[in-house]
């Protein structure tokens, strides 16, 4: 297809692709009723164990771009879980605890 090309994960740098990948990530998760941590988006893009701040850089940027949302934000960068943006927000209307 023309526009389109196959990118490695790593490769794209800080874009808004990362971001929003990183946003469907979370989505799936919450989908199948789990929590996207820094272990599962290592797992789903194959970032090494050894790279675990590549990770904590992608869930840190798409928090900042307001696509995901921290569960806990009390919680340690070791602990914490992510919510796409609109899940922590009906948690936070319903009045529930995420």
């Amino acid at each position: 297809m023309p526009g389109w090309s196959r990118r490695r994960f790593g490769k794209a740098k800080r874009s808004g692709w990362n971001s929003s990948a990183t946003y469907l990530h979370s989505c799936i998760k919450y989908v199948e009723n789990k929590r996207a941590t820094n272990a599962s988006l290592r797992e789903r893009f194959g970032i090494a164990d050894r790279n675990a701040s590549v990770a904590t850089r992608l869930l840190n940027d798409a928090v900042d771009a307001g696509m995901i949302a921290v569960m806990d934000p009390t919680a340690g960068y070791r602990w914490r879980a992510y919510l796409p943006f609109w899940a922590a927000e009906r948690a936070d209307e319903a009045g529930t605890v995420i």
